[in-house]
């Protein structure tokens, strides 16, 4: 979404952007895209109850394709709507930062040439978010009253979009929502070749657990389940190897109340009081489990747990690995403005993937793209302006988020009436 106002998640503000959103949407696409399974908390109600067996084919393999996060959005924003009508609860999810971006993209529509075309695009694209990403940016200018037209592709590598000024600026958009390869290439091992095993076996044992594992060699990966079942069955809480080392923090069986008040579990805060774990970001992947005595689906709302489960998984070779923009903005440079300058470049970060611990924070993302940013402005005359969109997004079952926008200017190619849209929100 372009931020140019305070944000209102209400449930009273949110029957304007639905009606827009529905606007937008083809509304068989939609009808399809509601049949299928959601991920957020509070639809949960509508998720089909999954057998043992099922549940660690969906560890090994991920869960089938779900919902659309736009239509899962437009969704979600008509159960609040309704929530809010029966008993005055206000809920909110980060998916109507989605249904939010949608009425912008509604309100601009008509001021944003070619805009229906590069909107059908999302229907049928795996990588949507990056076309989303083009399209608030582009309603961002025309925001602003800028002649805005989307390019259509061609043969000929072009700009994503250019501005009617009163000599054309072209801009061209980047947006990294996602880990490097590598570090996507290893989650997906690490969930087919250990932890379905690993998860199944701790179901079976009266306990609950902390595993954190750190993976010096990955040639061992597929042996880990054999190890963590020989220390489980020794009451062995650490072994370190030239190959892996392995924490296991074993937790009491008993079943523990939650309160008074159901709450719900499918949030970092619930592990942060319940077991002192804050590390979700310390971690390529963490796998949370347990039994629980669920009162309400919507939003997994518990008043028990027992044997509650975290596994945690790390690649040393990977830990030190970051997102690097400068790659993507030379070959922009090479390609998408080698005949149409001057141009500016916009990116979106996740800042959540840009790397481990302190390497997502936002001061660090900050410092490293503006570096990236600075190196190309020395290469290339083409460009006068790097626009960053630093989101960090919401921890696991928030939806307080924050963005920061940098831009790094060559002022002395800055053109004269060149405006700095509004900052966008997307993750």
């Amino acid at each position: 979404m372009i931020i140019d106002r305070p944000l209102r998640l209400r449930a009273s503000d949110l029957p304007a952007p639905l009606e827009a959103a529905r606007s937008l949407l083809d509304e068989k696409w939609l009808k399809q895209q509601l049949k299928k399974e959601p991920s957020d908390p509070l639809l949960f109600h509508l998720k089909t109850v999954r057998s043992p067996r099922l549940s660690i084919h969906s560890v090994r393999y991920g869960m089938p394709e779900g919902m659309h996060p736009l239509a899962e959005a437009v969704k979600l924003g008509e159960e609040i709507v309704a929530q809010h009508e029966r008993d005055g609860r206000e809920l909110a999810s980060p998916l109507l930062y989605l249904l939010l971006s949608l009425n912008t993209l509604a309100q601009q529509r008509t001021r944003v040439a070619n805009f229906d075309s590069r909107f059908r695009r999302i229907f049928r694209e795996r990588d949507w978010k990056s076309t989303f990403y083009e399209l608030l940016v582009a309603a961002g200018y025309a925001s602003l009253g800028i002649s805005v037209q989307l390019l259509p592709e061609s043969e000929r590598p072009t700009p994503d979009i250019e501005l009617g000024l009163t000599l054309p600026v072209y801009a061209e958009c980047k947006a990294k929502l996602r880990y490097e390869s590598a570090v996507i290439d290893f989650i997906e091992r690490w969930r087919r070749t250990a932890l379905g095993d690993i998860s199944a076996y701790l179901r079976q044992v009266e306990a609950g657990f902390i595993l954190r594992i750190s993976l010096h060699d990955e040639a061992a990966m597929p042996a880990l389940p054999r190890v963590i079942k020989r220390m489980v069955t020794d009451g062995v809480e650490s072994r370190a190897e030239s190959a892996f080392s392995i924490d296991i923090a074993p937790i009491h069986p008993a079943p523990v109340s939650l309160g008074r008040d159901p709450v719900s579990i499918a949030s970092a805060d619930f592990w942060r009081r319940s077991l002192a774990f804050d590390e979700w970001r310390d971690w390529h992947y963490v796998l949370p489990g347990g039994n629980f005595r669920i009162t309400n689906w919507s939003n997994a709302l518990a008043t028990e747990m027992a044997r509650p489960t975290l596994v945690c998984i790390r690649s040393t070779r990977l830990a030190d690995n970051e997102v690097n923009v400068l790659p993507s903005l030379r070959e922009a440079c090479r390609r998408q403005f080698r005949s149409h300058s001057p141009g500016v470049l916009h990116v979106l970060i996740n800042s959540s993937l840009f790397g481990l611990g302190t390497r997502c924070s936002l001061d660090h993302v900050d410092q490293a793209v503006t570096r990236a940013a600075e190196q190309l402005l020395r290469e290339y005359t083409r460009v006068f302006a790097v626009v960053y969109d630093l989101v960090k997004p919401p921890e696991f079952g928030d939806y307080r988020t924050e963005v920061r926008r940098r831009i790094i200017p060559e002022a002395a190619r800055w053109p004269a009436d060149y405006p700095a849209p509004p900052p966008i929100l997307l993750f």
